[in-house]
């Protein structure tokens, strides 16, 4: 939430202490001082202080966290629904760094999940920080419509929504009993049951955007770049990666967090590895006190031949310890200096050309179109895989897989009226049907959601 009241504050108890003490070797208190104080000459001390604290008081929430997460398994079972989300106000620069330490990506969870209006690079970041093929968003607002728009335009990533409880009739929530939200949601649900019956894998994103907890942690000795929950709330993070998404280049952000705790790695072949989930380039945001795990990661990428873009300089290390002249060498070697969209095009990644779809991991591809889903009109998708060409009309909703070999493997459609390859009528309803198709050795499966509109499909060597 924003505010206009600096928080200066610190989490401190009993029991931290103690296990600051164990964890650390050096007492809390010294580090509390250190943390405000630095000896005439030795700003080190402070900047060590700093990010030890911070470090540290970010974990307090994720052993909440795992504790829950270990329990409700002992007590519902392995296959619980662990959840909601554990993003607080969905921002990196606000009190979520003091509420749950911004654990998104490290939260133990099946199904990555955010709220409301998390931004959807680091909703990438998040799902794919996780083992399922699909997130989650829970949302609701006191207008219905924003939550409308992105519970759809969601869909088009593998995200689904959350909406709030059909009891909550608190103000600022949107009534879940009003015949439009009814409506509207509904429409919205049909499109999630076809993508779920589908079950295709997360987008394929082949560029990752690592930002450096470490220097969101820590302003100093910048006064400047001083927030008003005390971190540095200058750095423009999520907004960068925004700013990439929009200009076609689809990217997860992550937290320099999974490299320090071994999640992100490097792979035989050079190229950076999430949760299976690999990557042909990096755009690395604010190194500064980076710790020594990123570091090496950064000089392996390089020395392995990896694409890297990075932005920031980095003069001290988490220690507090001169990096200058190591960090040079990273950046000399780095394929791009300095963040820049226009520049992107060096790492040796595509921007997404398909305005209404999306290409998901295991060679699917996803098209919304909400106007059709509003209305009468009905969208059109064209596609080229494995040299074929694939167009299909319908409305709100449509996902295909096919190869040469074996023509369409799967599609699903809602509002499906006509299916085509290279021009060809391959499969036809007189009616528009919400249909989903599977094919396996030679054999066409279909399931229709109304028979009663089905006069005679044309199914046409699919």
């Amino acid at each position: 939430m924003g505010s206009s009241q600096a928080f200066r504050g610190r989490w401190y108890s009993t029991a931290m202490a103690k296990e600051f003490l164990r964890v650390k070797k050096i007492p809390l208190e010294k580090t509390l001082f250190d943390a405000r104080y630095a000896p005439e000459g030795k700003p080190e001390v402070r900047m060590k202080a700093i990010n030890e604290y911070m470090e540290f008081m970010r974990t307090g929430a994720l052993r909440v966290e795992n504790a829950v997460y270990e329990k409700s398994k002992e007590i519902f079972g392995e296959n619980i629904f662990n959840g909601i989300h554990n993003t607080y106000h969905n921002s990196l620069i606000n009190d979520e760094i003091w509420a749950n330490g911004i654990g998104w990506w490290d939260a133990p969870r099946k199904y990555g999940q955010t709220d409301e209006k998390t931004r959807r690079p680091t909703q990438m970041g998040v799902a794919m920080a996780h083992p399922m093929n699909a997130m989650y968003n829970q949302y609701y607002d006191a207008n219905l419509e924003p939550v409308l728009v992105k519970a759809f335009s969601d869909l088009r990533y593998g995200i689904r929504t959350h909406y709030h409880a059909l009891n909550d009739k608190r103000p600022l929530r949107f009534d879940l009993e009003d015949p439009k939200a009814v409506i509207g949601i509904n429409q919205i649900e049909n499109c999630t049951r076809l993508l779920n019956k589908f079950n295709p894998s997360l987008p394929e994103i082949k560029l990752l955007v690592i930002f450096g907890m470490e220097a969101l942690s820590n302003w100093y000795p910048n006064e400047a770049d001083r927030g008003v929950y005390d971190i540095n709330d200058k750095l423009g993070i999520e907004e960068k990666g925004v700013e990439i998404w929009n200009a076609g280049y689809l990217n997860a952000l992550v937290p320099s967090d999974l490299i320090v705790n071994g999640k992100l790695t490097i792979g035989d072949d050079g190229k950076p590895v999430l949760n299976g989930h690999k990557f042909d380039a990096v755009v690395y945001l604010n190194p500064q006190y980076a710790r020594e795990p990123v570091l090496k990661f950064l000089e392996k990428y390089e020395n392995m031949g990896g694409k890297l873009m990075l932005e920031g300089a980095a003069k001290n290390d988490f220690e507090g310890i001169d990096i200058t002249k190591r960090f040079n060498s990273i950046l000399k070697k780095a394929t791009v200096s300095g963040y820049s969209v226009r520049n992107l095009s060096k790492l040796g990644i595509r921007q997404n050309f398909l305005s209404d779809g999306c290409k998901n991991e295991d060679g699917s591809y996803v098209f919304t179109d909400r106007l059709s889903l509003l209305t009468s009109s009905i969208a059109t998708f064209t596609v080229t895989i494995d040299g074929d060409t694939y167009s299909g009309d319908y409305k709100g909703l449509a996902i295909i897989d096919a190869d040469k070999k074996n023509g369409v493997k799967k599609y699903a459609a809602a509002g499906c009226k006509e299916l085509r390859r290279n021009g060809k009528v391959v499969l036809r309803f007189e009616n528009p049907i919400d249909i989903f198709v599977t094919k396996q050795n030679g054999i066409t499966e279909m399931v229709l959601a109304d028979h009663s509109k089905l006069i005679r499909p044309l199914v046409n060597d699919l």
